[in-house]
């Protein structure tokens, strides 16, 4: 994971209190990363003038939302996504999404769960609002993805849909890999096709911005493999990891992607 050295940090042009506030907040926070953050008065300077002399991704506090631009054209943040037509689909059938029963036998469960590969956040807050009664750690190692989808979600639950929020405080954020973690965790989440969601948004131009930061699968299954709980696989139906671990996995019809799981010997 290299060291990100440089984040800017701006408002929209006319700021209100709480995007203030939000400046402020952020501000703090940074201080336990070791960054060097630029924060600069917006002004009446477009998103594109931003970029006129530097490279450097801008978070951007907006009335709106948090978010971060790569460049003038591509951007990140939290949204609802699909999430939302999966939550909607559980609250009117009853049955547990495909990800969350790998996960629970019901709603009531209380386990620890480390979301080993976040990215955007879309699992993540769907089995946060799925299992009212669990609690959750969410690892990226990428700087700029945690950093960003830690704060936008948090202004989307406060402020866009308070219906989150309950679900999002149940959400602890962490920087880096569960590798590095000592604790220890009920469920791990592992997302093997993180890549493919990378080459089909915009994280791809940010994981490209920061070099030699790609997931090691091989090495992460590798790992919580080792660890005393169960371990739930999202992958490809002929991904080589299924057998070479011993994954048991629930086929869905009309998809190439399916869910797993593996419980450990100590578990």
């Amino acid at each position: 994971m290299k060291t990100v050295n440089v984040l800017r940090v701006t408002t929209c042009v006319k700021p209100d209190a709480n995007v203030l506030m939000y400046v402020d907040n952020i501000r703090n926070d940074l201080q336990q990363y070791n960054i060097q953050c630029q924060f600069t008065e917006r002004k009446k300077r477009t998103i594109k003038s931003l970029f006129t002399y530097t490279t450097t991704p801008v978070l951007i506090i907006q009335k709106n939302g948090i978010y971060l631009y790569i460049s003038p054209e591509e951007k990140i943040s939290y949204q609802e996504s699909t999430m939302n037509i999966k939550f909607k689909e559980y609250k009117k059938s009853g049955v547990l999404p495909p990800l969350v029963q790998m996960i629970a036998e019901n709603k009531y469960c209380t386990h620890h769960i480390a979301d080993c590969t976040m990215g955007l956040g879309n699992d993540l807050m769907l089995m946060a609002l799925t299992l009212p009664h669990a609690q959750f750690t969410a690892f990226e190692q990428n700087f700029y993805i945690h950093f960003t989808i830690k704060w936008s979600m948090h202004y989307y639950c406060n402020h866009i849909n308070r219906d989150l929020k309950q679900a999002f405080d149940r959400i602890q954020f962490q920087y880096g890999s569960v590798e590095q973690s000592k604790a220890d965790f009920d469920v791990y989440y592992v997302d093997c096709l993180y890549h493919n969601t990378i080459e089909t948004s915009n994280i791809n131009h940010l994981v490209k911005f920061v070099e030699n930061d790609e997931q090691n699968d091989d090495a992460l299954i590798d790992y919580v493999t080792t660890k005393t709980g169960k371990v739930v696989l999202r992958a490809e139906y002929n991904s080589p990891i299924i057998k070479d671990y011993g994954f048991i996995m629930s086929v869905r019809r009309n998809t190439v992607t399916h869910y797993g799981y593996l419980i450990n010997k100590q578990h």
